[in-house]
């Protein structure tokens, strides 16, 4: 009797396994996700957005057919070949909707907004609606803050191991609820947690923006720098970061999660390349990129090779005569080896942006823009002095834009007063009211005879012969620097309250 029961088990538990992997079979061969809503609200409707973490900048889904009216949305996708989480951002009246969903293939979504409150449903609503319940605003990491006044690293790691740790609970307590969920989800969150907390630590929340901190666009090296305790001197990088080794990212399916998208680089150069070599340099360039090779997947160097050269460009290399032959070599290279087409663009937008500089702008631009009394202007006669020129993109709805012109009121006076310079802000705004407006409204900020508004940014020859509209269209705030002869010198330079802005103008004036 005893064997009886234990065969009956056996050809139970077998049962059971063919019926999983049938199932699976059959996700894996549906790339189909169908995605409907509705909304009290038409303003949700119209700004909702999915993110696709699988293309090179996270941008929205190439959707398979999309509808909508006031009241409702439908979406029907083709291309989801594994399970995975995306990002839903939405913007509703007085109030922002972002959260994360984890779908599988096959998947009918559904959610709906009613009174402010977004739900999901569906056969699978469990995996719909774990990141709402357990962060509905998707806030939690946004409330942590990295001070060297508070503890410097040692105090906000032991914030981060936390919040870290509290999420993992949370998911251990929802799958206790909720015995529906997959294997699969329990495991993709798990990743999605681990990597979301290697990322707050690599790049530290020293920034707020919205009333929120967010990651540092600086290296930790720079950090410590700066520290008033001299944290640096008792630093230990590989405690930090918990002694995470290459094999611990070296998964290829990783491409397709945008925490490890935006740690990786960081972590090469940081962590796992020790160089003395100068930062952001072509030997150091050589070193990450060689390291990359020896140490990863394929899938994984294809991708990290492209945000290596994103990264370099944004620091200013390829854009002197040391590097630009061998940005552009590079760039000829890697362009061999990509297929897909997000990529392609990427880097496409950093080879044509590089073409640009050193050229000298035409005489004659036959092209007019608008100033503060609504008349136009030639922009000929704007460019005319002989001053090395700050050309500032901004527009009366960019917060950034808005927040940079204010921060940097000091740092712009003090480089006028030391070099022969003039800064000059070309609006993109459509609606010349609202420019008109905030210019008022900035006026302790701004120079008002020095501030215009493009007519048709779309249609613009001078954003042409700048170079500075990538695939996705014109990115604002953008910062172009010009010579006295109006040759470009950097058409995607740093932002004026950065330290790198000077060095540039002092670089072009001596």
């Amino acid at each position: 009797m005893k064997y009886r029961y234990i065969l009956i088990l056996i050809i139970l538990i077998s049962c059971k396994t063919e019926v999983d992997n049938k199932l699976t079979n059959s996700h894996i061969k549906s790339k189909n996700l169908y995605i409907n809503g509705t909304a009290d609200e038409s303003s949700f409707i119209k700004y909702f957005n999915l993110f696709d973490e699988s293309n090179f900048y996270n941008k929205n889904y190439n959707y398979k057919s999309k509808s909508t009216n006031e009241d409702s949305i439908s979406f029907h996708l083709n291309n989801i070949d594994y399970p995975r989480v995306m990002e839903i951002m939405a913007f509703q009246k007085n109030l922002f909707h972002n959260t994360r969903i984890f779908v599988t293939p096959g998947d009918s979504v559904q959610f709906e907004l009613k009174k402010g409150i977004l739900k999901f449903f569906g056969k699978n609503a469990e995996h719909y609606n774990f990141f709402l319940e357990m962060d509905r605003k998707n806030r939690e990491w946004g409330t942590l803050s990295f001070s060297n006044l508070e503890g410097g690293f040692e105090s906000y790691k032991r914030k981060c191991d936390s919040l870290y740790n509290k999420r993992l609970n949370f998911l251990n307590n929802y799958t206790q609820r909720n015995k529906a969920v997959s294997n699969e989800f329990i495991k993709t969150i798990k990743e999605e947690f681990y990597l979301e907390h290697l990322l707050n630590l690599i790049k530290p929340r020293t920034e707020v923006q919205g009333g929120y901190s967010i990651n540092t666009q600086e290296d930790i090296a720079f950090i410590l720098e700066k520290s008033r305790r001299k944290e640096g001197d008792f630093f230990d990088f590989n405690k930090y970061l918990d002694n995470v080794k290459t094999e611990d990212l070296n998964k290829p399916h990783l491409i397709n999660n945008s925490f490890f998208k935006m740690s990786i680089v960081p972590l090469i150069r940081q962590y796992f390349v020790t160089s003395d070599k100068a930062p952001f340099s072509k030997e150091s360039f050589i070193e990450e990129l060689s390291f990359l090779r020896e140490n990863f997947d394929s899938k994984i160097v294809k991708y990290t090779t492209g945000r290596l050269i994103v990264d370099y460009y944004k620091k200013g290399f390829g854009k002197d005569e040391n590097t630009n032959q061998f940005m552009k070599k590079i760039i000829d290279d890697y362009m061999k080896t990509i297929t897909d087409s997000t990529y392609i663009e990427a880097i496409t937008d950093i080879k044509t942006e590089l073409s640009a500089l050193n050229k000298e702008l035409p005489k004659n631009l036959k092209e007019l823009a608008l100033n503060l009394s609504k008349d136009t202007i030639s922009l000929n006669y704007v460019l005319q002095k002989k001053k090395i020129k700050v050309i500032d993109f901004w527009a009366s709805w960019c917060s950034p834009c808005i927040k940079e012109i204010i921060k940097s009121k000091e740092q712009r006076a003090k480089i006028i007063d030391k070099f022969n310079i003039e800064f000059i802000y070309l609006s993109v705004d459509s609606n010349t009211e609202k420019w008109v407006d905030k210019s008022i409204d900035l006026s302790n900020y701004l120079i008002s005879v020095n501030q215009y508004k493009v007519l048709n940014p779309k249609k613009s020859n001078f954003i042409k012969e700048l170079n500075i509209r990538a695939s996705y269209g014109l990115s604002i705030p953008r910062y172009v620097i010009l010579d006295e002869n109006n040759r470009i010198i950097d058409n995607n330079a740093p932002k004026p309250s950065n330290s790198e802005f000077e060095e540039i103008i002092t670089k072009i004036s001596y």
